[in-house]
């Protein structure tokens, strides 16, 4: 049986749930029930159990399906597990840069905020110095005026005065000014062309910071929101995670369930073991006392017919025995053996013959029919009484052919080979039991 296959490690609930549905239909769908109830049997009857369908597949098979199951699932959760871990610790990560990135926002505001506060103050000082050389340049022309009346001339003042002064109209009339241009005049000059520079220098400089300080801010609140988003995405996709990591533990636990259900219908096996040989007991505890009241025949005389050889098929008591599916070999003898499911040492109580479904089983030997029908594990099976606490159980059956209580004589038909119950394949069970408990089939039927 090919083991379902497993959503991808990022499924979600809908995938997870339809994997749950879909392996438990397959392996519960055609489940054996836990366990069987068997009548008290009567004289002449062991009662039957109920039985699932023949054609189930085998506990092998099935117990193998949810090992694999089982194991998928363990891997599934050992990677869920791992990627939680991983996405958590993605998402830590993620936290730290988000951090950085909030401090890296407010130092760029801090920066923006210093370059207004910078350009504020430029822009005062602009103003500021616009005033003073509104004011220097007034009293330039006052004094210019003033040297007029009195006359003079100097060709250097008169080119600074032109040079700051835009309504000179005559450059001839400003040699006049010449003598009332002084020391002091000369450096007023000066400094009002250095604050013409210096002004226009340092708005712009402010101008291009705040513009800097602001594109940085942008960028790194940019930077701040992806950060955000991402980590975002991580720790839903870790919640997805840890979802299906739930609903593969869910899965698993079921998957656990069938496989304890599974071995409780083995256990269950064994107890349909000891229920029959406690009827076979008491069935042929009756016939024993049932004889002992019975008055005997007479013993054969001295010139009686000869002794057995010892040859030919073994015998109990005066019931001779056949080989119930001739030409078919013995697969598994009685005895000791290693389960095939369960893995550990126990009593196999009969012989498995492997043979076709549908092959006829054979009456090993004359007796009555006390029970045919469903026996848990074993299946559709067939009990014969043969007399002097001797029984055969026939498992396994596809079909029975008899009905309890009737008589049938060595080598008559009594079902079919088949694989129902607790079997691996189509094949025959066969237990030969003495006082209801099992002993080895080689010692009463020569195969």
């Amino acid at each position: 049986m090919t083991p379902p296959s497993l959503p991808p490690s990022t499924g979600g609930w809908r995938r997870v749930a339809a994997l749950v549905l879909a392996v438990l239909v397959m392996l519960a769908g055609d489940a054996v029930p836990l366990a069987w109830a068997t009548p008290t049997p009567a004289l002449g009857s062991l009662g039957s159990s109920p039985q699932a369908p023949p054609d189930q597949r085998s506990p092998r098979e099935e117990y193998d399906g949810v090992l694999a199951s089982e194991a998928a699932l363990i891997d599934q959760l050992d990677a869920a597990a791992r990627r939680v871990d991983d996405l958590e610790a993605e998402t830590a990560e993620l936290d730290r840069r988000v951090a950085q990135a909030m401090v890296d926002v407010a130092s760029a505001e801090a920066a923006v905020e210093q370059a207004v506060a910078i350009e504020e103050r430029t822009t005062a000082d602009a103003e500021a110095a616009a005033e003073r050389l509104d004011q220097a340049t007034t009293e330039l022309r006052e004094q210019a005026v003033e040297s007029y009346v009195r006359g003079g001339r100097g060709a250097t003042e008169v080119e600074a005065l032109i040079s700051v002064m835009d309504d000179v109209e005559d450059a001839a009339t400003t040699l006049t000014y010449a003598d009332a241009v002084v020391d002091h005049q000369q450096a007023l000059v000066d400094e009002l062309r250095a604050a013409r520079t210096a002004r226009d220098a340092r708005v712009v400089d402010a101008r291009s910071a705040r513009a800097e300080a602001a594109e940085a801010r942008d960028i790194a609140d940019l930077a701040r929101a992806g950060l955000e988003g991402e980590r975002a995405a991580k720790a839903d996709l870790a919640e997805e995670t840890r979802a299906e990591e739930a609903s593969y533990g869910i899965l698993l636990y079921e998957l656990q369930g069938l496989k304890a259900e599974i071995l409780a219908r083995i256990a269950a096996q064994e107890a349909e073991s000891a229920r029959i040989a406690a009827a076979l007991a008491l069935q042929q505890a009756a016939q024993q006392a049932a004889e002992v009241q019975a008055p005997r025949p007479p013993a054969p005389s001295a010139e009686g017919p000869p002794a057995p050889s010892g040859e030919g098929p073994p015998r109990s008591g005066a019931t001779a025995f056949v080989d119930p599916l001739p030409g078919h070999p013995t697969g598994s003898p009685y005895g000791w053996r290693l389960h095939p499911i369960l893995g550990y040492q126990r009593l196999h109580t009969g012989i498995d013959i492997p043979a076709p479904s549908g092959t006829p089983i054979l009456a090993a030997a004359e007796g009555v029919v006390l029970s045919a029908g469903p026996r848990g594990g074993y299946g559709n099976a067939v009990v014969i009484d043969h007399g002097s606490s001797v029984a055969t159980l026939y498992a396994h059956l596809s079909d029975i052919d008899v009905g309890t209580v009737r008589a049938v004589a060595a080598g008559d038909a009594i079902g079919e080979v088949g694989s129902t119950g607790l079997s691996t394949g189509p094949h025959l069970h066969l237990e030969v039991r003495v006082g209801g408990t099992p002993v080895d089939p080689a010692g009463y039927i020569d195969r």
